[in-house]
């Protein structure tokens, strides 16, 4: 890739260096200048303009973003469209955000131009959130450079994906002591529905039974009996 000012009957096909604003318009930074961009500077009096041509091999920065993008293309994300050499990877349901870290790192090595940033590991997430970021941060990037970090990623199948939450019937056993307030453990309760409604998972009920190990073991037994998939146990002291 070459920098340098250049005539505009020279620039056709090249990539702005800077922004250029006039009147009537404003390009920015990164605008593969055709034609029409071409007869705009001209009508605004502009002579020359710095700008940016790709090598043979060079692959733009849109088309490289898409393409390492690309490889993440798992079900439960998806990806947008890109602009100025970033696309961006959304969650489409709301889960647990996973990645391969090490794939990710092997990614960001190849070479200081290609770069994927992601949430952290075990995130929780939304439908609709950002989980991930690919950008190329010149113009363009060479071709063996963009294989390079394809071929990272490509050594996972599952290098970034949204586990969705599972619904699931949830017991809950409290232990009671002569001093807790009932308030308390109502409370508590109330608590541990409003965190189980994010995944749709529900409180299928709830045990209250003595300070005592075998008094728990026998309620855990019984929720479990009844079909419950989780036992939360609160002991308060």
């Amino acid at each position: 890739m070459k920098f340098g000012s250049v005539p505009l009957d020279k620039a056709e096909g090249a990539f702005l260096a800077h922004a250029v604003q006039a009147v009537d318009f404003k390009f920015k930074k990164g605008t593969r200048l055709g034609s029409p961009e071409i007869a705009a500077l001209q009508a605004a009096g502009i002579a020359e303009v710095i700008v940016a041509r790709l090598d043979a091999g060079d692959v733009a920065e849109d088309e490289a973003a898409s393409r390492l993008a690309a490889v993440a293309t798992h079900q439960s994300v998806r990806i947008a469209s890109p602009s100025t050499g970033r696309v961006n990877i959304h969650a489409e349901s709301d889960g647990l955000f996973i990645v391969d870290r090490e794939a990710i790192d092997s990614i960001n090595k190849v070479d200081p131009s290609i770069t994927i940033a992601t949430l952290a590991e075990y995130a929780p997430v939304s439908r609709g959130q950002m989980v991930a970021t690919v950008k190329i941060i010149p113009f363009a990037v060479p071709a063996e450079k963009l294989d390079a970090a394809i071929t990272a990623a490509n050594t996972t199948q599952n290098l970034l994906k949204v586990a969705p939450w599972a619904a699931k019937p949830v017991g809950l056993v409290a232990t009671e002591l002569p001093s807790l307030k009932p308030e308390v453990m109502d409370k508590t309760a109330r608590i541990l529905q409003s965190r189980l409604a994010r995944s749709g998972s529900t409180l299928m009920k709830e045990v209250r039974v003595p300070h005592c190990k075998d008094s728990v073991a026998d309620a855990i037994k019984a929720l479990k009996d009844e079909g419950g998939e989780s036992i939360n146990v609160g002991a308060f002291i």
